[in-house]
């Protein structure tokens, strides 16, 4: 199977049926792209997490590049997310909801690199895949907006960038 293909027809799908679909099915859409890929790219290495981790090393440079132009907002918008239960502040992190667990993935100023993103966006797609996303939530409608919207100009940025290598 062609990964790189198959995370392209992901892409082309929800580029086609984009007016059907709400944000949290865009980004899973655009998240189930890009496992696709990473998950056969990078099939060596053990655990989820790490592959993912692999992938923003390998990909920094694209990300720098991206924080030049369509991300330069990425943070702000992170920040105006909020907290969850119309909690007052900006948020900084986003918590791991399993229960017992007190584990959060930081993106604020000294912690918004590649892999910072990455391990974010990461744990938002935990909570949402494994049922910790209320769909009524405000907090949670602007994140998950969020992530789709600086996953999805990574990722078709990434798709764009690789076509044109082959």
């Amino acid at each position: 199977m062609n990964y790189l293909y198959n995370s392209k027809t992901w892409i082309e799908y929800l580029e086609n049926h984009f007016d059907e679909c709400n944000d949290y099915f865009k980004f899973a859409m655009v998240w189930m792209s890009f496992n696709s890929y990473y998950a056969s790219r990078y099939n060596r290495t053990k655990g989820e997490l790490n592959q993912i981790i692999k992938f923003a090393k390998d990909n920094k440079s694209l990300y720098s590049s991206l924080n030049d132009n369509g991300f330069s907002n990425i943070l702000m918008e992170f920040k105006n997310t909020g907290w969850l239960f119309n909690e007052p502040g900006d948020r900084n992190c986003v918590a791991d909801m399993r229960i017992g667990s007190n584990k959060k993935m930081y993106f604020k100023e000294h912690n918004q690199s590649c892999k910072d993103f990455f391990k974010v966006v990461y744990q938002i797609r935990c909570n949402l895949f494994h049922g910790s996303k209320e769909v009524s939530d405000d907090g949670n409608k602007k994140l998950i907006k969020w992530a789709y919207k600086y996953l999805n100009i990574f990722w078709k940025e990434f798709l764009n960038r690789s076509n044109n290598e082959t």
